[in-house]
């Protein structure tokens, strides 16, 4: 019910803008795959790893359950969290192997989807293409970034944090040109958006835009 959708909701927010405090009354609810996710990687993040091994285990069971209920979509949208999830518990456990592979089958199992509208109707919590070319970042790898950036939107236009990533993957590669065009993009888009956001700044600073 609403309780759910204002789960995810906040969900979404958390993981966007890395402000895990928003998800503190929403318990961990084997109803929303997407709450868990962001419950997860806010343990991670908060360096609570248990509570994320936790969730991965749970999100492998409504998985299996998914396939035992012959819902073959739904069971593949889970397991794209719960790839994502481990994929973050990976880097954080200094595998970066591993967190570039899980992350990859993520953002491929996404693709073999088709269901574009499920990212535009805001149905995934963080789009398994982008949390590939963030976790490329990190492993420093901007090139393959760069691409992945693309082709993430492609699927989801003037995305923002998909517009701040090519950017920063662009200006990694020393592409300063490029990378301004599309923080200004970036910039023109968050015009309206609240400018408290470090992220919001950032893309203004560099765009040469007023603070």
């Amino acid at each position: 019910g609403m309780m759910v959708l204002a789960g995810e909701m906040a969900a979404r927010y958390a993981v966007e803008t890395e402000q895990w405090d928003v998800l503190t009354p929403y318990a961990v609810n084997p109803r929303s795959p997407k709450l868990l996710l962001a419950h997860g990687l806010a343990g991670v993040r908060k360096g609570n790893p248990s509570v994320a091994r936790t969730i991965a285990s749970t999100l492998e069971s409504l998985v299996q359950q998914s396939l035992a209920d012959g819902a073959r979509i739904r069971s593949q949208q889970i397991d794209i969290l719960r790839k994502e999830l481990l994929a973050e518990l990976a880097f954080a456990e200094k595998r970066p192997e591993d967190a570039e592979r899980l992350a990859m089958e993520a953002s491929q199992i996404e693709a073999n989807l088709k269901i574009p509208s499920l990212l535009e109707q805001g149905g995934a919590v963080k789009p398994a293409v982008e949390f590939y070319a963030e976790m490329l970042m990190r492993l420093n790898k901007p090139a393959a970034a760069v691409d992945q950036f693309k082709a993430s939107l492609k699927l989801t236009p003037k995305r923002a944090l998909s517009l701040l990533g090519l950017a920063r993957a662009l200006k990694a590669q020393g592409d300063m040109a490029a990378a301004k065009d599309v923080y200004r993009d970036r910039a023109a888009i968050w015009e309206n958006a609240d400018s408290g956001l470090a992220a919001v700044q950032e893309a203004r600073s560099v765009a040469g835009a007023t603070p």
